[in-house]
C-alpha cells in the first residue's frame, strides 16, 4: 500500500487496493491507510477513511476522531462517523442521536449509524422516525422503511431481543 503514494493520483488502482484491503480486513495496512486520511486527493482520503472502519482495527480511532473535529457534515466527516460506528466507538453516540432527531433524520445517515451503535433505547426512536417519513413516493418510503427495519434488526440481534 505504501507504493500507492507514487501512483498517478487519477489512477483507479489505489482505490481498488484500498477496497480489497478493507474487504480482507488487512490490519497490516492500517498505518498506511491512516496516512491516506490526510491525503490531498479527496477520493483516496475518503476511501481510506471508509477502509479503516471496514477493517475494524482500533488504531484507526484517533485519526478518525481528528477527521470528525475538522468540519461537520462534509463527506469526510460522514465517512469518519460511519467508520467509528463500525468500530463501535461509543463516544459518537450523542452525535448520532442528534442527527436522528433532525427533520432529515431518515435520510442524513442516522438510521444505519443507529443500526451499528444503537441500543434497545433507540428502538422507539427508530419507530418514531418511521412515522415521520414525509415523502409520498412509495419507492422512497420502501427504501427508508427497509433501512429502518435493518437498523431495528441489528439492534435486536446485538441486544439479544427476540
Amino acid at each position: 500500500l505504501s507504493k500507492l503514494h507514487s501512483l498517478d493520483p487519477i489512477s483507479v488502482y489505489p482505490r481498488i487496493a484500498m477496497e480489497v484491503l478493507a474487504e480482507r480486513k488487512e490490519s497490516a495496512a492500517v498505518p498506511d491507510l491512516i496516512k491516506f486520511t490526510r491525503s490531498w486527493n479527496p477520493d483516496l482520503r475518503y476511501q481510506a477513511i471508509r477502509a479503516l472502519g471496514n477493517i475494524g482495527d482500533l488504531r484507526a480511532v484517533e485519526p478518525l476522531v481528528k477527521t470528525l473535529q475538522e468540519k461537520k457534515n462534509d463527506l469526510f466527516y460522514r465517512g469518519a462517523l460511519y467508520s467509528l460506528a463500525q468500530l463501535h466507538y461509543e463516544p459518537i453516540r450523542p452525535l448520532v442521536l442528534e442527527m436522528s432527531k433532525r427533520p432529515d433524520g431518515t435520510n442524513n445517515g442516522a438510521v444505519p449509524l443507529l443500526g451499528l451503535i444503537g441500543n434497545r433505547e433507540d428502538l422507539l426512536m427508530l419507530e418514531d422516525m418511521r412515522k415521520g417519513i414525509h415523502t409520498k413516493d412509495p419507492a422512497v418510503r420502501r427504501i427508508i422503511n427497509g433501512s429502518i427495519d435493518d437498523a431495528v434488526e441489528a439492534i435486536k440481534i446485538r441486544e439479544g431481543i427476540k
